[in-house]
């Protein structure tokens, strides 16, 4: 007999985000007309009806900051996976950490998370510096 375990604190992180990022995916709705018909024509982008918490600083990275609401948005799963192997969200081409640092740049930017000041560097460094 197999037992789940429900992680109470990431449920609880789960019911922030997905108030606050108003129950969708945050990357989708940036996306311009023309990067979105491209996506939506693309192999798996049925896994887009799964929301995630994606976390912007990898929890290998920052473990501290797992449960932070500052570091987790609500991303559908199509594009989840893409950020999370530095792939382009819309190409899927290998782009690397920089290209997907520019990436969480503009997600973040464009849904008014973050100021024109802020980039991703920016937020890791202040991220890894803080404790929660």
């Amino acid at each position: 007999m197999s037992s789940i375990i429900i992680d109470e604190q990431w449920m609880y992180v789960k019911s922030i985000i997905t108030v606050r990022d108003n129950n969708e995916c945050i990357v989708y709705r940036i996306l311009t007309k023309e990067e979105k018909r491209i996506v939506e024509k693309q192999e798996g982008f049925w896994l887009q009806r799964y929301l995630d918490g994606a976390h912007i600083v990898a929890r290998s990275i920052a473990p501290h900051h797992i449960y932070n609401p500052d570091n987790v948005v609500l991303v559908g799963r199509f594009f989840h996976k893409r950020l999370d192997e530095g792939l382009d969200v819309i190409t899927g081409k290998f782009i690397g950490f920089d290209g997907i640092a520019q990436w969480w740049t503009r997600i973040m930017r464009d849904n008014k998370y973050w100021d024109e000041t802020m980039n991703y560097y920016m937020f890791k460094e202040k991220l890894l510096k803080s404790k929660l």
